[in-house]
């Protein structure tokens, strides 16, 4: 079996390796260096070379680091509506303050009323 240097280099060298994995295995790589790679990183980079050189099983699916960043972009009738629903909750959202406020007032009115003086 090659060592895991090599196993990190042949994977390396494909062309479609995601971002995210090629920064991933240059920290295993350094790791390596420093002799602080622990044994389930090294069983994680034989498993991926075996997967992705070795075509040992099926080929995860192919997808953009960028996608997982960046959201579904809505359509502008989604975008009106969810205007139009914040716009309801705020106006309720305000209308409760108001009436608190209101109910606040006359509290504080009918408890001046009441007290002796």
């Amino acid at each position: 079996m090659k060592d895991t240097t090599a196993l990190i280099d042949d994977i390396l060298a494909i062309d479609e390796l995601l971002p995210s994995t090629q920064e991933d295995l240059e920290d295993f790589k350094r790791d390596l260096a420093e002799n602080q790679l622990g044994k389930d990183d090294r069983d994680y980079i034989a498993a991926l070379h075996e997967r992705l050189v070795g075509g040992g099983g099926v080929p995860a699916p192919a997808s953009n680091d960028d996608e997982e960043e960046t959201p579904e972009e809505d359509t502008i009738e989604e975008l009106e509506a969810k205007i139009e629903h914040l716009k309801q909750a705020i106006a309720e959202r305000d209308e409760q303050i108001a009436d608190l406020a209101q109910q606040l007032q006359a509290t504080q009115s009918g408890a001046g009323e009441s007290e002796p003086t």
